[in-house]
């Protein structure tokens, strides 16, 4: 019998490349829940989580500090270009 494990996407979240990538079409997503799960799916894979309030109580200030901690910048991009920008 095959035995199957839950899929966790913060076990693939392991470098900043791929965070960034994610973040990004979480972003590109018109729901903008779906930016907050994977906000919270990063502090996951870093360890964070347990020490930060929920990112929907955050405001658009406490998303971009913690961005910035987790060596993320956020950018703006014409509607359509599927560039990334990493700092």
């Amino acid at each position: 019998m095959t035995t199957l494990t839950p899929f966790d996407v913060a076990d693939y979240l392991d470098n900043e490349e791929t965070i960034a990538e994610y973040l990004t079409a979480a972003l590109e997503d018109e729901d903008p829940k779906m930016f907050l799960i994977a906000i919270e799916n990063v502090t996951r894979a870093r360890g964070m989580a347990k020490s930060m309030q929920e990112p929907q109580d955050l405001g658009l200030g406490g998303i971009l500090k913690l961005c910035h901690s987790l060596g993320m910048n956020l950018c703006v991009k014409p509607a359509g270009k599927k560039t990334l920008a990493l700092s």
